[in-house]
């Protein structure tokens, strides 16, 4: 049995020390309220992104939707991103351990991949390096092998490295968040790199999008 709580600790160090280096992102462009950025990632052969976008709404409001729940039923329900979703193990009330699968994208030329992650969650009171953020909401993720789950023909197997999502408080306007992304994927096979580069960037923009409108009809309804 895996150390859960070591591993997410290691995760935690890992994900901050790669994705919070600011200078080193590369803008690349918006779409849709999204700026995105890359850069090279010290894990694999390709780039690293980062998504910034303006959420209307308290940070508690859109953490409640981000986190990796441990019913299917209630991301499915919401997140048109992906194909499935399945928490297989729970370690404690911060640790899960989740798997997703994606649909086939661009034509059919991305065949669908499969994603087996341990998930992090962690709250910051604060973001010494941004004055404009309040309390700071993360989900760290990072791929992991997962007894009973072997590579198999249906799926390809991406792999993610540490990295994770995060909304933060807007100190200026309370009433809404800021949302960051961070994708250190591998999504794996054999795809030349102008397909990788549409291809995920769109994907996360249709997550992005999932959750706002989610947000909006949850706060709807209170």
């Amino acid at each position: 049995m895996q150390n859960y709580e070591l591993k997410a600790e290691n995760l935690e160090k890992d994900a901050l020390r790669l994705l919070k280096v600011s200078k080193d992102w590369k803008y690349f462009k918006s779409q849709n309220g999204v700026d995105m950025f890359y850069k090279s990632s010290p894990c694999f052969n390709g780039n690293m992104y980062k998504f910034v976008t303006e959420v209307d709404a308290p940070c508690d409001e859109v953490y409640s939707v981000m986190k990796p729940p441990t019913n299917s039923k209630d991301r499915l329900a919401w997140d048109k991103s992906i194909k499935s979703y399945e928490c297989l193990h729970v370690a404690n009330e911060g640790i899960i351990i989740g798997r997703i699968t994606t649909f086939p994208v661009a034509f059919g030329m991305v065949s669908p991949r499969e994603f087996i992650d341990v998930y992090y969650f962690k709250t910051y009171e604060d973001d010494e390096g941004n004055p404009d953020y309040g309390k700071v909401c993360w989900i760290f993720a990072e791929s992991i092998e997962y007894p009973g789950y072997p590579i198999t023909k249906q799926f390809v197997r991406a792999a993610n490295f540490p990295a994770g999502y995060s909304v933060a408080e807007n100190k200026r306007n309370p009433s809404k968040s800021i949302m960051e992304l961070y994708v250190n994927t591998d999504i794996g096979g054999m795809l030349p790199r102008s397909i990788i580069e549409a291809a995920l960037p769109s994907q996360q923009v249709s997550y992005i999008k999932s959750i706002k409108t989610e947000v909006k009809r949850r706060m709807g309804r209170k």
